[in-house]
C-alpha cells in the first residue's frame, strides 16, 4: 500500500516538475458538426435620430440590453432586449465624457470602459460620465481583467529580435505581471506622400474563470496556449493536419480598401504595399472566446466566404468536439464579430442593398 502511496505522489510530482498538458487533436473533432439554426428576433438600423453606419463592439447587459458603439459616429447606442433604442453613451469630443476616437469598449457590471487616446474613459450604463484615468500612452488592451486592470501586448527592447509581452497591467497603480512573451511579428508598413501607415498584428486572446487563452492564429500552426494570471503554464491544446486556405489579390484589396485613413478610404499606393507584404493563407483563427461553460469557441477565418462564421469548438480541457458553422440568412455580409450570450447571437451585417442593421437571432447552442 504504502508503495502505491508513494507511486502516486511520484507521478503527481513529476506531472507538476516536467510541464504542462498537451493535447494534440487531429483535424476531426469527436462529436461531428453543430448547426446554430439561427431564427430572427429583431433588426434595427437606427438609433434615434442617428442610422447605424458601422457598428464595430457589441456587448449585452442586464435584462438582455445591447450596447453597441458604432465607431464611425463615435457613440456607444443602447437598445432593449427588443431592439427599442433607449440612449446613447459619449460622444466625440475633448471634454468630460467625451472621446477623441472609439474603436472598442468594455462592459463590466455597471460600467461602461472606453479606451481612447491616452485615456480610459468611465461611464454608467445609464450614461452618466464617472471619471477618466490617463494612461500616459495610447493603449488598446486585448481584454480586462476588471474594470481597472488590463491585458495588453506590449512590446520590449532586445538586442537579437523584436519581443513582445503579454502582460496584466493595473491601470490605477500602474503595477504590471508578465503571462508571457514571444517573438514579435513584423509590422506591416505602408507609405504615400509623408504619410506612413504601421500595422501591428496582435496576439489572439481571452479571458476566464483567471486564466488567460492565447495564441497567433497564422497559417503555420494551429495552437492555443492557457496560463493563469500568474504566468503559470496550464495547458495547450492543437489542431494537426489542418488545410490551409489560399487568399486571393482580390480579398486582400477589399480587406485594406475598408481601413478608414485620415478620414477616408486607405489611399490605392498604400493598399498595393499592404498587399505586398500580406500572406498568401489565411490564419486559422481570428478570435478566441469562452462560454460560461467553459467551452472554448475558436472563431475560424475564411475571407472567401463572408455570410458565414466558422467554429471549431473545445472542450476546457483541450479536446476538439466541433466543426461548427453559424449561416446569416438571406446571404447577408458580416460585418461586426459575432457575440454570443445565453441562446442568442448578435451581429452587425449588410443585405444586399447595401444596407446595415444590426440583428438579434435566437440560436441553437452545442451541449
Amino acid at each position: 500500500m504504502k508503495r502505491i502511496l508513494i507511486l502516486i505522489i511520484l507521478i503527481l510530482f513529476s506531472l507538476t516538475l516536467f510541464g504542462i498538458k498537451k493535447v494534440v487533436n487531429d483535424d476531426k473533432p469527436l462529436k461531428g458538426k453543430w448547426d446554430f439554426k439561427l431564427n430572427k428576433v429583431w433588426e434595427v438600423d437606427t438609433a434615434g435620430k442617428d442610422m447605424l453606419v458601422r457598428v464595430g463592439s457589441i456587448r449585452i447587459g442586464k435584462n438582455g440590453k445591447v450596447y453597441a458603439l458604432d465607431y464611425k459616429l463615435t457613440k456607444i447606442f443602447v437598445f432593449d432586449k427588443d431592439g427599442k433604442f433607449l440612449h446613447s453613451i459619449g460622444k466625440k469630443g475633448e471634454g468630460p465624457g467625451e472621446y477623441k476616437n472609439a474603436y472598442s469598449f468594455e462592459l463590466i457590471d455597471d460600467t461602461i470602459i472606453v479606451p481612447d487616446m491616452g485615456k480610459f474613459h468611465y461611464f454608467k450604463t445609464t450614461g452618466e460620465y464617472i471619471n477618466s484615468i490617463n494612461s500616459g500612452a495610447m493603449i488598446f488592451p486585448n481584454n480586462f481583467i476588471d474594470k481597472y486592470t488590463i491585458l495588453e501586448q506590449k512590446e520590449k527592447n532586445n538586442k537579437d529580435s523584436k519581443i513582445d509581452v503579454l502582460r496584466t497591467l493595473n491601470l490605477k497603480t500602474k503595477k504590471s505581471n508578465k503571462i508571457t512573451e514571444f517573438i514579435a511579428p513584423k509590422p506591416k508598413k505602408a507609405s504615400t506622400g509623408g504619410m506612413t501607415l504601421i500595422v501591428k498584428e496582435m496576439i489572439e486572446t481571452a479571458v476566464k474563470n483567471k486564466k488567460v487563452y492565447f495564441g497567433k492564429g497564422n497559417a503555420n500552426k494551429y495552437l492555443i496556449k492557457v496560463n493563469n494570471l500568474s504566468g503559470k503554464e496550464l495547458l495547450e491544446f492543437s489542431i494537426k493536419g489542418r488545410k490551409k486556405i489560399k487568399v486571393s489579390e482580390e480579398t486582400k484589396r477589399k480587406k485594406y480598401e475598408r481601413i478608414i485613413v485620415n478620414g477616408g478610404k486607405m489611399p490605392k499606393t498604400m493598399v498595393d504595399q499592404m498587399i505586398k507584404n500580406d500572406p498568401d493563407y489565411a490564419p486559422f483563427y481570428k478570435k478566441i472566446y469562452i462560454t460560461s461553460q467553459e467551452f472554448v469557441y475558436i472563431y475560424r477565418d475564411d475571407p472567401m466566404n463572408q455570410n458565414v462564421q466558422g467554429f471549431d469548438i473545445f472542450s476546457a480541457d483541450g479536446k476538439y468536439l466541433y466543426h461548427a458553422e453559424l449561416k446569416l440568412p438571406d446571404d447577408l455580409i458580416i460585418k461586426s464579430r459575432i457575440v454570443f450570450h445565453g441562446d442568442n447571437v448578435y451581429v452587425f451585417a449588410e443585405d444586399e442593398e447595401g444596407e446595415s442593421k444590426l440583428y438579434k437571432f435566437k440560436t441553437n447552442l452545442p451541449e
